[in-house]
């Protein structure tokens, strides 16, 4: 699966500006009075202005499987990343072949950078802001991750993720390109103890050769 739009709110939008045209270098490509559009690779990714002081998101970045080093190098100059309880930066999640890290843009979401070594897109590039190739996770709150996980699989056939067993709070769909992964409201985004909110999120995306979108 592929996520071509991802639209999530910003209550600053000045600061986002900031955060990810500066600390992040991707390109903005679009700006208006009430929104920011900036461009990941194959994603466009759009702050909607808001006035909701505690749309807290989680999100990940796809970035080439060999630059997980220097991606946490990169990004430590330039912001504060989160410490995992083994007093690393780095997760390692080995049932699905990446490693990962987490830091918060200004509006206090937690962003991901994750490198899937399943993909084998190495680069040669030195890491910057257009090795974040794609967002390749959107994080969605739900009362009934299960029955949401349903209901999107029987209408649009997006598949289950198959590296994840998923459980009552914890539903992982797509592939390695491109995740929704669906949480019971209330349960706390990893690595932190922000809750999972409902909260505004439009989403553009291709399964197999069908291109849909979803509003929650």
């Amino acid at each position: 699966m592929k996520i071509k739009e991802l639209e999530i709110l910003s209550n600053n939008l000045e600061d986002t500006s900031a955060f990810y045209s500066g600390i992040l270098d991707l390109p903005l490509v679009n700006r208006d009075e009430r929104s920011l559009i900036f461009k990941s690779g194959n994603t466009l990714l759009r702050f909607a202005e808001s006035d909701v002081a505690e749309a807290m998101y989680h999100f990940a970045f796809n970035i080439p499987c060999n630059k997980i080093g220097e991606a946490v190098d990169f990004m430590s100059s330039r912001t504060d990343l989160l410490n995992l309880q083994n007093n690393s930066f780095i997760a390692d999640f080995t049932s699905w072949n990446a490693k990962a890290f987490y830091f918060y843009d200004n509006n206090r979401n937690i962003v991901e950078l994750i490198a899937r070594q399943d993909l084998n897109n190495a680069s040669e590039k030195p890491f910057g802001g257009d090795s974040l190739l794609c967002i390749s996770e959107i994080g969605i709150s739900a009362s009934n991750p299960v029955q949401l996980a349903k209901n999107i699989h029987d209408e649009l056939g997006v598949p289950y993720f198959e590296k994840s067993p998923g459980g009552e709070e914890f539903v992982a769909m797509g592939d390695d390109e491109g995740l929704f992964i669906i949480v019971k409201t209330g349960r706390h985004w990893y690595p932190t103890d922000v809750s999972a909110k409902k909260l505004h999120t439009r989403i553009k995306a291709v399964s197999g050769s069908e291109e849909f979108e979803l509003t929650f």
